[in-house]
């Protein structure tokens, strides 16, 4: 017995269930990693998302000058921008408006993850913010080394163009119990007028 003690170095205890934030919830929690938003092809963080069908577009790099001062949002089931909780690692994000809409454009997506999304009505928990979900975005964690990302959209007739680049330096410190993360980003979207189209030539219809 004593030699067996001795050499036993590491015990792993396996279980069935596999882990899965689905089976501790009410409502279905949809997880949409990094990877997932970079191969969407999109420039900005809102358009990756609303490629997802359980959002719809609001405010974006397209249609978000018009009387929204440039707010990039998030609409869940299309409810309202302001019918959704968006959250940054768990915690309420500032409202960019009177109306309660939060502008995504403050999530730095370059020390993003993954975006954890709860698809059903979650008031209960959040409150009347909730009543078509919530939008959790969260950051890497314990990050070290460098992160470079550029990306660059433009239209079929070349006339909107939208570029952005990102640089993430993550290291570790006092021991390896702090960890220190810094992001910047830039990024660039030429506007586009109605009047450039054809089809607005005559007149360019208000909002």
């Amino acid at each position: 017995a004593d030699d067996a003690e001795e050499k036993l170095q590491e015990v792993v205890v396996t279980g069935s269930l596999i882990a899965d934030p689905n089976r501790a919830s009410s409502s279905p929690i949809v997880i949409t990693t990094l990877d997932d938003l970079k191969q969407s092809g999109t420039v900005t963080l809102e358009a990756s998302l609303n490629q997802l069908p359980q959002f719809a577009p609001a405010g974006s790099a397209g249609n978000g000058g018009q009387g929204t001062g440039g707010h990039a949002t998030v609409n869940l089931h299309a409810l309202g921008a302001n019918r959704n909780l968006v959250l940054l690692d768990g915690r309420r994000l500032p409202l960019a408006d009177i109306f309660g809409t939060v502008d995504t454009n403050l999530v730095a997506d370059a020390i993003l993850s993954s975006v954890q999304t709860i698809t059903g009505g979650a008031s209960a928990v959040y409150g009347s913010d909730a009543m078509s979900g919530v939008v959790n975005f969260i950051t890497l964690r314990h990050f070290q080394g460098v992160s470079v990302d550029a990306q660059y959209g433009n239209t079929e007739r070349g006339d909107m163009a939208q570029s952005k680049a990102s640089l993430a330096f993550g290291t570790q410190f006092a021991g390896d119990k702090g960890n220190a993360l810094l992001s910047l980003g830039y990024s660039h979207r030429q506007g586009l007028t109605g009047d450039k189209r054809p089809f607005f030539t005559f007149v360019t219809p208000s909002s």
